[in-house]
């Protein structure tokens, strides 16, 4: 592939780690795939200062220093320099828009200076962090308007795996998932945005105790909460079965083979990583395009149930301890479709991300129609 050498490419990563994460995957097979290619990585400044480094490379800082020889970061303010809740989240998609639409007309003006052709073609294609085989019937319609091309799923970089945004060690809670038998752990993660009420979390951590498995629960340190702060009034309990973190590296959690079930919020990247390390789903959407994941969990893929709120959007404890059974419990037959269904899409992702799989060759066709 010589005859894609000395592209140039700028990939814009919305703030959010379902999204970083995938986006630097798509930027280091970039710069894979397409030979002496360089690629400028824009996200926010908050962002940027999450972004960890590893032994194979140097990840930024603010002013974009440090950078490897062919991936170099441009950080721009999108007003949420100290990070944002889903309560900021309508004014923070407006300033990042505005915002990051700025910087990257900066971008391309010093290119410009430098000597690059300035060219505004119209988009020919849209890449999507998906696969054929996964949702055909959807790209097939959309294909109708866009020429909507899979590439996905992008959930494993080998160069930045330190892409979950933290410094924080992974050595206690792996060591700790080691010493527990085969799918006997559920995994809970809620994602880096939504913030649950002091109520909903006391609800998940009797559900966890009525079910009676061990477990890895990821908490985020200063959550904002506006009901209250104080701690879960079962926390003593909950330390003593399972383990509660203010982080993990997700997927190095999911390909742990200690863990049988993952409760989590079904942001897509959360979903594409459950599905291709082949573990059920409890589905406990909260907003946006979670709904509709959740109920392809539950629906199309069969890997997995949606918890039902009450009457007050509150999953009750016995609501969660309901889906755990059917994913987890002692109905064998149907505990036992929904892992053969998850095993089943586990290999249908391993087939579509090996070399010359149906996302590889996408992928290469797509660089092709985009340059030429």
């Amino acid at each position: 592939m010589t005859h894609f050498d000395g592209r140039r490419f700028l990939v814009l990563a919305y703030p959010a780690q379902g999204c970083l994460n995938p986006s630097l995957i798509f930027a280091e097979t970039l710069i894979r795939v397409i030979p002496n290619s360089q690629v400028t990585f824009v996200t926010s400044l908050h962002a940027n200062r999450r972004l960890t480094t590893t032994k194979q490379s140097s990840l930024p800082n603010d002013n974009g220093a440090n950078n490897t020889s062919n991936l170099s970061f441009t950080p721009f303010s999108d007003g949420f320099d100290d990070g944002f809740t889903i309560d900021d989240i309508e004014r923070q998609v407006l300033e990042f828009n505005r915002r990051g639409s700025q910087a990257v007309w900066e971008i391309l003006e010093a290119a410009r200076r430098e000597g690059l052709e300035k060219e505004g073609t119209n988009t020919k294609l849209v890449l999507a962090n998906t696969f054929d085989e996964l949702e055909p019937e959807v790209i097939r319609v959309i294909n109708n308007k866009f020429n909507l091309i899979g590439i996905g799923p992008l959930i494993k970089s080998t160069s930045f795996k330190g892409s979950d945004l933290s410094q924080q060690s992974s050595v206690d809670y792996i060591e700790w998932l080691n010493t527990k038998p085969k799918t006997t752990v559920i995994y809970v993660s809620f994602g880096s945005i939504s913030n649950l009420s002091k109520r909903q979390m006391e609800e998940i951590g009797k559900g966890l105790l009525e079910f009676g498995r061990p477990f890895l629960w990821v908490i985020r340190e200063n959550v904002k909460d506006n009901n209250n702060n104080s701690e879960l009034s079962c926390r003593k309990e909950l330390d003593k079965l399972g383990m509660i973190v203010s982080w993990c590296s997700q997927m190095e959690v999911l390909s742990n083979e200690s863990i049988g079930c993952f409760l989590t919020h079904c942001g897509w990247n959360s979903t594409l990583e459950s599905l291709a390390s082949g573990v059920p789903m409890v589905a406990f959407p909260q907003w946006t395009d979670q709904w509709t994941n959740a109920k392809l969990v539950e629906d199309l893929w069969k890997t997995g149930v949606r918890v039902k709120p009450n009457e007050d959007g509150i999953v009750t404890s016995g609501e969660i301890k309901r889906c755990l059974e059917l994913v987890m419990g002692e109905n064998e037959n149907g505990v036992e479709i929904v892992r053969s269904n998850a095993k089943k899409w586990q290999n249908s992702i391993k087939e579509a991300m090996k070399e010359g799989g149906s996302s590889e060759k996408n992928f290469i066709n797509s660089m092709t129609n985009v340059i030429y």
